[in-house]
């Protein structure tokens, strides 16, 4: 805590003197969130895009942000923005598929989630969304089914994973699977 504190007031005092630096406006925006005053982080990030529209660290930012809002349409839109920038900014990909999913357009989140798992085939993560997307539409618990197990299978210590394995095979009127899981 001592340590943001000292680096927050540090790039306070920067920005006083470099006021158009939107690296700096940037640098104080993730003190910011990590101190959760995520308020005066977005009025650093508008500042900071302000000075360098095409930041697309600073777009994937202010995406986070409204993001732990519940804004998913604003998350939507600067997720755009940053990958329209830096098509390769993976996290920006990872919660655009999050917002895509939260506003329940589950076609355009499997796309995103898709496109991550040719750079990471490999990820848990994305298994395990793909699992949950899937799970939450009708007529595809083999496909829940299957990406879930993939999860597991990529780390089989995550009790949660199995949880939620078993409550699919359950649905899917698996029970000894339900039972093993």
């Amino acid at each position: 805590q001592g340590n943001f504190d000292k680096a927050l007031k540090m790039y306070e005092n920067i920005i006083e003197t470099y006021p158009a630096n939107s690296h700096f406006r940037l640098m104080l925006a993730k003190i910011y969130i990590e101190k959760a005053n995520f308020e005066q982080a977005k009025e650093q990030l508008f500042k900071a895009i302000e000075i360098n529209p095409n930041d697309a660290e600073a777009h994937y930012y202010l995406a986070s942000i409204f993001s732990l809002m519940g804004n998913y349409k604003q998350t939507i839109v600067e997720c755009v923005r940053a990958l329209e920038i830096n098509p390769h900014l993976y996290v920006a990909r990872l919660l655009l598929a999050d917002a895509y999913m939260y506003e329940f357009d589950d076609v355009r989140s499997e796309v995103e989630l898709k496109n991550l798992l040719v750079v990471t085939p490999e990820s848990l993560s994305i298994h395990w969304r793909l699992g949950q997307l899937y799970g939450g539409l009708q007529g595809n618990l083999d496909k829940s089914i299957a990406e879930m197990e993939k999860a597991v299978g990529l780390k089989s210590d995550v009790s949660k994973l199995y949880g939620e394995l078993g409550g699919l095979y359950l649905r899917s009127f698996n029970l000894q699977k339900a039972v093993e899981s």
